[in-house]
């Protein structure tokens, strides 16, 4: 599906979920992904993600956490890290990381806005870096507050099924 998806379209397509070695991310370049979201195994086996930060730069392999309480959870949420965001994002600093995903665990699904607050204090501990800021969006306001902190993109998902934003919203505010 994903080669599909890259032969027929122009999109920039990243992957995530379920990769776990240096294999399964040159797998995925070679469908045609544009870039590669490395999140459990970033913590289980860090010398993976610098590796590849090394060897495919910061553009391409994105650092993606999911966060409770400052804690980075891993294996679909289910076990706590002990670690926490900073500190993983810290960890990968010197290997060229550019670009981060941060889901807050606690709004995503709820349609009870983003996690302001969360992705403000990650941009001030961290101004290089570009975040993508997943979970809770439950409107078009919700873009708007996002986009005002600055941040670099959002993921939006159960907003768009539950016609609470709109494809033509998306494409308004993309344009900005």
């Amino acid at each position: 599906m994903l080669s599909s998806i890259a032969q027929k379209t122009s999109l920039k397509i990243d992957c995530g979920g379920g990769i776990k070695t240096h294999g399964d991310i040159e797998m995925l370049f070679a469908l045609g992904s544009f870039a590669v979201n490395l999140g459990s195994t970033a913590v289980k086996n860090p010398e993976i993600m610098s590796e590849a930060l090394k060897k495919y730069g910061g553009e391409k392999i994105i650092l993606s956490a999911d966060v409770l309480d400052d804690t980075v959870r891993i294996h679909g949420w289910q076990t706590s890290s002990q670690m926490t965001i900073n500190n993983l994002i810290e960890k990968f600093l010197e290997f060229g990381l550019c670009r981060v995903c941060v889901t807050s665990i606690k709004c995503d699904g709820m349609l009870q806005g983003p996690d302001v607050a969360l992705y403000k204090k990650l941009m001030l501990d961290f101004p290089n870096l570009k975040f993508t800021a997943s979970g809770g969006v439950s409107c078009f306001d919700d873009l708007l507050k996002l986009q005002d902190i600055g941040i670099d993109s959002v993921i939006v998902g159960k907003a768009i099924y539950e016609k609470k934003v709109t494809l033509e919203q998306l494409a308004e505010i993309s344009s900005c």
